[in-house]
């Protein structure tokens, strides 16, 4: 169900790019756009054109997102982050936890900050 509805959402972004090339290119003569206009909405309609194509070709080809695919939070959490205790309270320290590069992890309780260097 997720790709054909990629594919549908993706149509309009191949269909109209194609659409103002066409217009932009066909009108010659009195009143049609500058060559500037031509070359400026040829480049911008390629590159949506492209993204339209982009959208399509991972929608068709691509891995399919599933729930079997998405990682779990839970499946994140290692024993490792919980086998450290705030040393001004003693509660868990979980995965949302803020950690500095010098390992100063703040508690998210009582809002301390320790290191896990000097535990």
């Amino acid at each position: 169900m997720q790709r054909l509805f990629a594919i549908v959402f993706s149509i309009p972004f191949l269909g109209v790019p194609i659409a103002m090339i066409s217009m932009l290119w066909s009108h010659d003569g009195f009143g049609g756009p500058p060559i500037a206009m031509k070359i400026a909405g040829s480049l911008i309609c390629g590159a949506v054109g492209f993204a339209g194509l982009f959208m399509m070709f991972t929608a068709i080809f691509g891995k399919a997102a599933s729930r079997h695919n998405a990682v779990n939070r839970s499946q994140l959490t290692t024993s490792k982050t919980h086998e450290y205790k705030c040393t001004n309270c003693g509660a868990g320290i979980g995965v949302d936890s803020d950690i500095s590069p010098s390992g100063d992890i703040k508690c998210q309780f009582c809002n301390s900050w320790f290191n896990v260097n000097t535990i």
